[in-house]
């Protein structure tokens, strides 16, 4: 008896474990069929251009771990055909993490940082492709002139005959108007090696203001006031890992100023000339993720014989992958540093941007908020440094590349609220100072030319 028992569980566990090993086997099976499944599936989907489908289905078999060596690369370029150029890099980061020697997904991996431009690292990894790769995409190591950049800027007070013709008052007083303001700049870029870029920046401004006195409710005397400066901007831009990169700027400014006195009895003009040479020193870094940019700064300046510190912060998101639409905010926190005449003081200045393209073009618009003056903006690119105040910016803009983005022609408008200050005083010695305010419309051109 015991030995029948015995024969028949012995039988009955034989059956189990043989069961277990069909199914075992069964599921290898089943695993290798579902890898062919994705690599034939994923193929179809490729070759017919069906893009969200072959998205969606190879990036669930890759999560899965039902990948193989043309999965990413077939998802990558599905991201590319789509011009979402942020995913479709990060797919083939991936795949050149793993088979860095093939031209074929390096030179998708370059074209796509490129085209989100991303060309630090688009050369980041140039540098290490084939040589026939880099004579394909004509890769330079080095290139001494990589891109000039010429535009031009007039700005006029749309307020001034209305300003010089309103009423006075029964009393004396002082006011100084802004007319108009020329502006030109040059800029080189220099690449060194892939990492390292160079920037230097010529530019000129030449304003032209009205000193304009009033006695007993009649102008008794005008006079115009010049003012000229040359800056000389030099800064360097260092990529030392993918997606990061450091800047460090100095600019020095050259600045002549004819200067108006009133002399008592107050209708008559004294002219001196002021000269000064004012200096801007920042520095920073920014960092690419995912579909944003972030970036920081720190800037201190000597403009107008006062010292600033200031900070700024920056956050731009990309919604499609792409530079095809965008926007973001800068932030900049500035502290006037104390003296023996005057307190510190602090301002927040803020400007949200907004870009998208249409057609062939790009239209840029920001807006510009808080009380500017002496403001360094863009890295000490731009510095203003007048004693008006900016209350607000609108800026519209359109960049238009031609000729394969060998040539960006950009045309901007901008309107802007000024703050300006006047003093009047009653016969003998009272003193007050009051603010005017007026509007004032510029235009501003450039052509960048790249190499």
């Amino acid at each position: 008896m015991y030995k029948k028992l015995i024969l028949i569980l012995f039988f009955i566990l034989n059956f189990q474990l043989f069961s277990q090993g069909d199914e075992t086997q069964s599921s290898v099976s089943k695993n290798d069929i579902n890898e062919n499944e994705v690599d034939i599936k994923s193929y179809k989907l490729f070759s017919e251009r069906h893009w969200d489908e072959l998205i969606e289905y190879g990036t669930d078999a890759f999560n899965k771990g039902k990948s193989f060596y043309y999965l990413p690369i077939r998802i990558g370029i599905a991201y590319f055909e789509k011009q979402n150029y942020q995913k479709a890099s990060e797919w083939f980061i991936m795949s050149y993490d793993n088979y860095s020697d093939d031209n074929f997904v390096n030179e998708y991996l370059y074209y796509s940082l490129l085209n989100n431009g991303n060309y630090f690292e688009a050369d980041y990894y140039a540098q290490n492709f084939s040589e026939d790769l880099k004579d394909k995409i004509h890769f330079k190591e080095s290139n001494w002139l990589t891109q000039i950049n010429i535009n031009y800027n007039i700005n006029s007070n749309t307020n001034l005959d209305k300003m010089k013709s309103e009423p006075k008052t029964d009393s004396i007083s002082n006011r100084t108007l802004l007319d108009k303001i020329n502006f030109v700049g040059l800029d080189f870029t220099h690449k060194f090696t892939p990492n390292l870029y160079m920037r230097h920046s010529f530019s000129y401004i030449q304003a032209k203001e009205l000193s304009q006195i009033s006695l007993l409710n009649n102008v008794a005397s005008e006079a115009d006031i010049n003012s000229k400066q040359f800056q000389y901007s030099l800064g360097m831009t260092y990529s030392f890992l993918p997606f990061w990169k450091s800047h460090i700027s100095a600019n020095i400014i050259d600045y002549t100023k004819n200067i108006i006195s009133v002399l008592a009895p107050p209708t008559f003009f004294l002219e001196e000339t002021k000269k000064s040479t004012d200096f801007v020193i920042s520095g920073g870094v920014s960092r690419k993720i995912s579909n944003f940019d972030i970036g920081t700064s720190l800037c201190y300046s000597g403009l107008n014989s006062n010292h600033y510190l200031q900070a700024d912060a920056n956050l731009i998101y990309y919604p499609l992958g792409n530079l095809n639409l965008y926007a973001g905010l800068f932030a900049s926190f500035q502290k006037l540093m104390p003296t023996d005449s005057l307190p510190s003081k602090n301002e927040i200045i803020l400007e949200p941007i907004l870009g998208f393209k249409i057609y062939e073009f790009w239209i840029t618009t920001s807006y510009l908020a808080g009380n500017i003056s002496n403001f360094v903006k863009n890295d000490g690119f731009l510095v203003y440094n007048s004693n008006y105040i900016i209350k607000n910016k609108l800026s519209i803009g359109i960049i238009l590349p031609v000729l394969d983005n060998k040539f960006q022609i950009s045309a901007y408008y901008h309107s802007q609220n000024y703050e300006g200050k006047y003093y009047q005083g009653t016969i003998p010695t009272a003193i007050l100072e009051f603010n005017n305010q007026f509007k004032s419309q510029s235009i501003t051109g450039g052509i960048i030319w790249n190499f």
